[in-house]
């Protein structure tokens, strides 16, 4: 899946990340003033998820993980190759609640699955898309020891 990003202003206003030729980058976003934040198809520029925002203390979170394949042995030449396996899409918010770190991430695999979780840890270990969601989910609600 590949994305594109439109910020949602509380003023009413937008700002995509593709305005003609022009590409606004991710620090372009007034992100103390979001009042929503959608990531769109590329090729429709239609909103796939939106993450909403009802305080001003919480703060975009927006990574694009790839995992690769390490290989020592073969590629160009004999040497070490990197070889893309999956994009991992995260979206959400991360907000300070007294002393205590609250966030809601979304988890976009490329097989279409979206997992949302309260927070990012074991479960955000960027899984290939090919294993199932128990495995996803592995360790995740379990209680450090």
């Amino acid at each position: 899946m590949n994305f594109s990003w439109t910020a949602y202003y509380n003023d009413n206003s937008k700002l995509n990340q593709f305005e003609g030729e022009k590409e606004n980058k991710y620090t372009d976003i007034r992100r103390k003033e979001l009042k929503a934040f959608a990531l769109c198809q590329v090729n429709t520029g239609e909103p796939h998820v939106t993450v909403y925002f009802d305080r001003p203390t919480q703060r975009l979170i927006l990574r694009r993980r790839i995992t690769s394949d390490f290989s020592a042995l073969g590629g160009v030449e004999g040497k070490a190759t990197l070889t893309p396996r999956s994009i991992i899409w995260i979206v959400g918010w991360q907000e300070l609640v007294g002393d205590k770190n609250v966030q809601l991430l979304l988890f976009l695999y490329e097989d279409g699955t979206v997992a949302a979780m309260p927070r990012y840890g074991k479960h955000a270990d960027f899984t290939p898309v090919d294993t199932s969601l128990e495995d996803r989910l592995d360790g995740y609600g379990k209680k450090k020891s």
